[in-house]
């Protein structure tokens, strides 16, 4: 998880290269933060995770399932995906080299496992959106 910071070379020497993060969750509200092209080019080219969640965005981030036309978090997804209809099952996006976008959805808890969106989740009683 990035919290409230900008591009940085840690991001690269020990979130990618000592811990080799498979999942990182990203902040794009670019207001202290990294915004959605510091974001994208983190995790393209510093971090390199399995999958990716971006957060912090400060704004309805998805609308039914869907990033919201003209939102920080569509940026971020158009930055990171290289076809004009890069929705997949599950609301999972896939990148270049594979890195899967997984979206926020408010009032909704996601779990994932290594290989993707999990059936077997618990059941959480807090409800804390992502956006």
């Amino acid at each position: 998880m990035s919290g409230d910071t900008g591009l940085t070379s840690d991001m690269n020497t020990v979130v990618a290269g000592y811990y080799g993060a498979d999942l990182a969750v990203i902040n794009i509200g670019d207001i202290f933060t990294t915004g959605p092209e510091e974001a994208a080019f983190a995790v393209r080219e510093l971090i390199r995770p399995a999958s990716v969640i971006p957060s912090h965005m400060n704004e309805a981030a998805t609308q039914g399932g869907i990033a919201v036309a003209g939102s920080k978090t569509a940026r971020f997804i158009t930055l990171l995906t290289p076809s004009s209809n890069p929705r997949g099952l599950d609301n999972t996006l896939r990148g270049p080299r594979g890195i899967s976008v997984l979206l926020p959805l408010s009032g909704v808890t996601n779990c994932h496992a290594p290989e993707g969106a999990s059936p077997n989740c618990a059941s959480i009683d807090v409800d804390i959106p992502f956006s």
